[in-house]
């Protein structure tokens, strides 16, 4: 779990680096956010978002992966009989 998100760490600061790059070179007319705004933005995301990784870490300790498992397989379920080639409107 903790290798799963730091593979993600690169392309959320790509897709962020992008933002601010779309947000200095869009028409300055149009916008009224300034860098103090984005500054706080960005240091609000950086923490709610590794508040988030914390608590997800931790509830993995306490009950692993089993419960997703379990809901992973029965939503599986669902969506296929669930599906139209599971109801057998359209022909395989």
């Amino acid at each position: 779990a903790r290798f799963s998100m730091l593979i993600g760490v690169p392309i959320i600061m790509a897709s962020g680096a992008y933002a601010f790059y779309e947000l200095f070179g869009a028409d300055t007319d149009s916008i009224t956010l300034t860098l103090t705004d984005s500054l706080i933005v960005i240091f609000l995301s950086a923490v709610s978002g590794y508040a988030a990784i914390a608590v997800l870490m931790k509830l993995l300790e306490q009950i692993g992966f089993l419960p997703f498992v379990i809901y992973r397989i029965c939503l599986g379920s669902i969506l296929l009989l669930a599906s139209p080639l599971g109801l057998s409107i359209i022909g395989a």
